[in-house]
């Protein structure tokens, strides 16, 4: 139930056309959260068809709803402008998890890693593939997702389950090899 503080406020705004004071608008995000994330948490559900991610999609929803709760203008709008932040989540949540790539943690299973075929492509990717097929498994791998593959260091590290620095301190080392072929 929405509580009396909430109606006040919310007639106040609606005749003075002032902005509800925080602490109203806090109320009423709490009541909202609180209320609803049953039906938050169903709708995320039928949009992301995993729990976790689901889960993750209201979390990261309801903290970016209290981070800005001091942009919203009328409680009447509460609501909907909730709603509306959980939808642009489970769509970041979506293409987060589109980027993911799924890597065995087994490195010895790279250790023969054939070459990448790049006989039509440019001369610096086919060089970029004979620097990088002369590196071990434990730098090939960070090396080929970030040169090749495109992504950062901190993405590397959660596809890996490693730490971020020892991402980068692989993708530097391999920096080094390709300077040292170039001189």
């Amino acid at each position: 139930m929405l509580s009396f503080y909430y109606f006040h406020e919310r007639l106040l705004s609606v005749f003075t056309n002032d902005k509800p004071s925080e602490e109203a608008v806090s109320l009423c995000l709490i009541e909202i959260f609180t209320n609803h994330y049953e039906e938050f948490r169903n709708k995320a559900t039928a949009d992301l068809h995993t729990t976790a991610d689901a889960e993750d999609a209201i979390q990261n929803a309801f903290l970016k709803a209290w981070k800005y709760r001091n942009k919203l203008r009328n409680l009447d709008s509460a609501y909907p402008w909730v709603n509306r932040i959980l939808f642009n989540e489970c769509i970041a949540v979506a293409r987060k998890r589109l980027r993911i790539v799924s890597v065995p943690l087994d490195p010895q299973m790279y250790e023969s890693m054939p070459s990448v075929d790049f006989s039509g492509a440019s001369t610096e990717k086919r060089i970029m593939d004979t620097i990088l097929t002369k590196l071990d498994a434990k730098h090939r791998i960070p090396a080929f997702l970030h040169f090749l593959g495109g992504y950062s260091a901190k993405e590397i590290a959660q596809n890996l389950n490693m730490d971020e620095a020892l991402i980068k301190h692989r993708i530097t080392y391999a920096k080094k090899l390709i300077q040292q072929y170039f001189e």
